[in-house]
């Protein structure tokens, strides 16, 4: 669990509660009571003209969810932020790969539990607060955009359901790579090329951090 989040004292009673054999999390909310749960319900590896692969987030559904008296959320993946995973799964599926920095580590273990055929679930009366706004409107232009994009290739080229989907990282480096170079940013430039070239082995994970 992250030191910026706060569980509710009853937060690991609620996630126990039906002896979970895959992964539980809890519902983030912010210091204001909204809730911060972006978590994916849908995250789409099919389509090829999908912008944003996370269609449908916790957030959407959750005020349906609670008026039908339903207690949990089947989701896609679960972020690092207080999730409990079961000894089940760690032992079928292993460790997080540490060769991930900051960027989707939570969404590839997520998808290879799902892929052993466990269940990953958010938990509505389990709750947790987040001390620490989250913003990553700017992340892609700072330090922390070339493993963004690195990680968001190596998801797509390692994950997605077919040639098409697999290759939209051709698209997406393309796409940046003009737009940088057209806009006369050549440091980003650079960025979109180094990222695209680690992406498939994940490497060099430690050329662009601060």
């Amino acid at each position: 669990m992250d030191d910026d989040l706060l569980p509710e004292p009853d937060c690991l009673e609620k996630l126990i509660q039906d002896r979970p054999e895959g992964i539980v999390q809890p519902v983030r909310y912010d210091l204001d009571g909204a809730c911060a749960e972006i978590s994916p319900v849908e995250y789409n590896l099919q389509k090829i003209f999908c912008r944003n692969p996370k269609t449908k987030t916790v957030k959407e559904v959750i005020s349906t969810v609670i008026s039908d008296n339903c207690r949990e959320i089947d989701i896609a993946g679960v972020p690092f932020e207080g999730p409990l995973i079961s000894k089940s799964v760690v032992n079928k599926v292993g460790y997080p790969n540490p060769d991930f920095f900051i960027f989707n580590d939570d969404l590839d273990y997520s998808l290879r539990t799902r892929s052993k055929g466990f269940s990953i679930k958010c938990i509505v009366d389990a709750r947790a607060t987040r001390l620490l706004k989250n913003n990553q409107k700017n992340d892609l232009k700072s330090w922390k955009g070339y493993f963004m994009l690195r990680n968001h290739y190596y998801i797509l080229r390692n994950y997605g359901e077919n040639k098409l989907v697999k290759n939209r990282v051709y698209l997406i480096m393309f796409y940046y790579f003009l737009k940088s170079v057209f806009s006369f940013d050549y440091k980003f430039a650079k960025v979109v090329i180094f990222s695209f070239k680690d992406s498939f082995s994940l490497k060099n994970s430690k050329r662009f951090r601060p």
